[in-house]
């Protein structure tokens, strides 16, 4: 398999939980093994010195007592050497210059055994396969050494390290297969994750990942992407009934306008008749344009690069001006436009952006307030919430609740019964376009309305300047 294909295989993250996995079990499996044979290895010796120890305290007694008494102690040291034939116990006497004076059976034949053994007398040493324990003896003056053979706990010791080798060497080759098994399951949803996702198409985003159920990290994805594919589906909806709705309204002006060119040129016109006709292109040409300027300018909100000029603008003198322009309007309707509460605040905003979204208000307000009726603007500091409060309410016709959901949707108009009235019925991006300035402006807009009681917007922008 070539360097490619090794690296593809490992770079997979089922290999990855695999040897993770692998090393994570080793170490728990190997620490705990190596720590039993150091265990054991430490009971071993400990069991050989304390043998010795008690082995050293009886000779010395029975060598003192039957010194004393005169009587030979080399039968009876040779006795309890050969009571202990498994341990191939020993016993050494020296005198104290270091001269061998007596060994007994068991002793081994080593040059070693006819000198002292290095180290501090008292503290077990090894020397070869034999620990030994010398100490000195004050009467008679001699120094005894003793010594046992380390073979059979040696033994021991090898057949438990044999035995943690096979225990590790079965846990190296299980643990990597059944780590690949439960990276496998581990892994399946990913796996399925990743087959559904290739599947998916702009075109068809009707397909969602599957949900296992067990609401864990992977069923938390899977509603993660699917939330995501749902925003995607809508958002793609909502542009291709955008551009549908874009291409018919910019089709009405430029059918007008075709309309009109050809009715002039059917036949020689007065200089009179050409004036007119210039003067009802450019009307549907300023409508087109209006038009253009708005799709314009909702394509920068989508993109979010609608990012106003900021400069300190006082809310209450664009809302007092806006009212002053639009009073001629409303007072040749019969509507009595009031404006109310104007608390003199001052934000940092885009002072263009922000008469556009007061005179959006006011016009449809006075549009859709019959004669008789009462408009009201008013601004309002709220110094607990550190925002400002724009409020526009009429006591017009009202919306119906089945068309609020969809009242800031572009090109909706819940107005239906006037669709051939495009003077009174605009084109429906007006709310559309203020909900993108005040969002640009991290502000939000709220429409409250009822049929026949009228209709009430808020906009509330904070006080504090936010960056683009």
């Amino acid at each position: 398999m070539s360097f490619a294909k090794l690296r593809t295989v490992f770079g997979t993250l089922r290999a990855r939980l695999t040897l993770w996995n692998t090393a994570v079990v080793l170490v728990l499996v190997a620490l705990p093994l190596v720590g039993a044979r150091e265990g054991l290895r430490q009971i071993l010796v400990s069991g050989l010195d304390e043998f010795l120890e008690e082995e050293m305290a009886d000779i010395k007694e029975e060598v003192y007592e039957r010194s004393s008494k005169g009587e030979d102690i080399s039968t009876w040291l040779n006795t309890k050497a050969l009571n202990h034939p498994r341990r191939r116990l020993f016993v050494q006497l020296f005198s104290p210059s270091g001269d061998l004076l007596w060994s007994s059976a068991h002793t081994p034949r080593e040059e070693w055994t006819q000198r002292f053994q290095s180290g501090t007398a008292g503290a077990p040493v090894v020397c070869g396969e034999y620990r030994m324990l010398r100490q000195p003896l004050d009467a008679p003056r001699l120094v005894i050494r003793i010594g046992v053979s380390t073979q059979r706990a040696s033994r021991d010791l090898a057949d438990f390290t044999y035995a943690v080798l096979v225990i590790g060497g079965i846990v190296l080759v299980l643990t990597p297969g059944a780590g690949y098994l439960l990276a496998g399951r581990a892994t399946h949803p990913v796996s399925r994750l990743i087959d559904t996702a290739a599947r998916l198409h702009p075109a068809r985003l009707g397909e969602r990942l599957p949900l296992s159920g067990t609401n864990d990290e992977l069923d938390r994805l899977s509603e993660t992407i699917n939330g995501l594919l749902d925003r995607i589906a809508r958002y793609l909806e909502q542009n291709r009934k955008f551009n549908a709705n874009a291409a018919h309204e910019l089709r009405t002006p430029l059918a007008a306008i075709r309309s009109a060119l050809e009715v002039l040129l059917l036949r020689d016109r007065t200089a009179d008749e050409y004036k007119e006709g210039t003067l009802v292109l450019l009307d549907e040409i300023d409508q087109l344009r209006g038009l253009v300027n708005k799709l314009l300018l909702l394509a920068e909100g989508d993109a979010g690069q609608l990012c106003p000029v900021r400069e300190p603008t006082r809310l209450d003198r664009i809302v007092q001006t806006a009212a002053d322009m639009f009073s001629a309007a409303a007072e040749a309707k019969g509507v009595d436009l009031y404006v109310g509460r104007l608390d003199a605040v001052t934000l940092v905003a885009d002072p263009t952006a922000l008469r556009q979204v007061v005179n959006n208000l006011l016009d449809n307000a006075i549009k859709y307030t019959a004669a008789g009726g009462r408009v009201v603007a008013e601004v309002k500091c709220e110094e607990l919430s550190g925002e400002c409060a724009l409020r526009v309410r009429d006591n017009g016709i009202g919306i119906t609740a089945g068309d609020l959901p969809n009242i800031f949707q572009r090109f909706y108009r819940a107005d239906k019964s006037r669709a051939r009235d495009r003077v009174r019925r605009g084109s429906g991006l007006g709310l559309s376009i203020c909900q993108a300035i005040v969002e640009a402006h991290a502000g939000t807009i709220r429409l409250e309305s009822a049929p026949g009681a009228g209709t009430a917007v808020t906009v509330r922008l904070p006080a504090n300047d936010v960056p683009c």
